[in-house]
């Protein structure tokens, strides 16, 4: 019985050692797995730091009530107080529901701001920017752009640029009305989108050629027919318009010279109508002259015989 005793004791005494020692293991395991799971929380702690604070932005949150909390200093450590009161102001319609907000602040500086603003489950998020620079860069290109509009509206020969994919990129006020439409009406599509098409497809012919490289194309008489269906007789001068990435497109302008075409129509009328009118009295007095010269009136004194042989020979 004893030896049966110690035998237990012995194999209790084993598990008992292994017990512990898968327990030491699983607590080493454990404490491991933390420290990992800690230095990698750590670690990218820090990278969103550095993230946040490589980002040329202001991070701002604020919570429930509305304090705020930056997360970044690029600006600082407050908001500009004209930004904040309009972040504070725009909160309660910023929702968990709702899309990112958007706002413009501009401070007494002259200095302008956007934030955009995202509800988070512990409140707001603001992501701050400024955009003075780029404010004034596009107030300055729309104020060109309107200029230039202005310009090319108050031009009445018919002005229309096209892409290489056939799309008009501009277009002025006098080409849209050929087809009774406005330029927004065709800027942006293609003549196959336009029910003027027939109306312009002849001003459009050799575009195709100065895409390929084409220096200028021109054509003095091309006729069309606008959307009141009256006959206009166009000359055309085409440039290819070259691009800073390289991509060419087509600038066409077109001078209506129908009041030109009507004169010259007319000269030519009148002259063939004066001709016609002259024709039969100068026949006649071609053929009497004739008789005079040939001595069927009489004779002629040779001082007058030249005379008239210069009038007869230039009836």
């Amino acid at each position: 019985r004893v030896a049966a005793f110690r035998r237990w004791t012995m194999w209790g005494t084993a598990i008992a050692l292994a017990l512990l020692v898968a327990a030491l293991v699983s607590v080493h395991r454990s404490v491991t797995q933390r420290r990992e799971a800690l230095r990698v929380a750590r670690a990218g702690e820090s990278r969103q730091r550095a993230i946040l604070e490589a980002i040329p932005d202001l991070h701002w949150q604020s919570d429930a009530k509305g304090n705020p909390r930056l997360l970044s200093s690029d600006y600082g450590a407050t908001l500009p107080p004209a930004l904040l009161i309009a972040i504070r102001a725009a909160l309660p319609e910023v929702r968990s529901d709702t899309a990112v907000h958007t706002l413009i602040a501009q401070e007494a500086s002259g200095q302008i701001f956007e934030a955009r603003l995202v509800a988070i489950d512990d409140g707001h998020l603001a992501i701050v920017r400024e955009v003075t620079e780029f404010i004034v860069q596009e107030r300055a290109l729309r104020d060109q752009h309107d200029f230039l509009r202005a310009i090319v509206d108050a031009d009445e020969s018919l002005v229309c640029v096209r892409s290489a994919g056939g799309r008009f990129t501009l277009c002025n006020i006098a080409f849209a009305a050929t087809m009774d439409l406005t330029p927004s009406q065709v800027e942006g599509r293609r003549p196959s989108d336009l029910a003027g098409q027939r109306i312009i497809e002849p001003l459009l012919q050799a575009d195709d050629a100065l895409l390929q490289g084409e220096d200028e194309w021109r054509a003095d008489r091309v006729r069309i027919v606008d959307a009141r269906e009256r006959e206009r007789w166009m000359q055309v001068l085409k440039r290819p318009l070259v691009r800073s990435d390289g991509q060419r497109q087509v600038l066409t302008v077109v001078v209506d010279v129908s009041a030109q075409q009507r004169m010259e129509r007319m000269k030519d009328e009148f002259i063939s109508t004066i001709s016609h009118e002259l024709r039969t009295p100068l026949t006649s007095i071609r053929g009497a002259l004739g008789l005079v010269v040939g001595g069927t009136g009489g004779g002629l004194p040779d001082s007058m015989r030249p005379l008239l042989g210069v009038a007869h020979k230039d009836t």
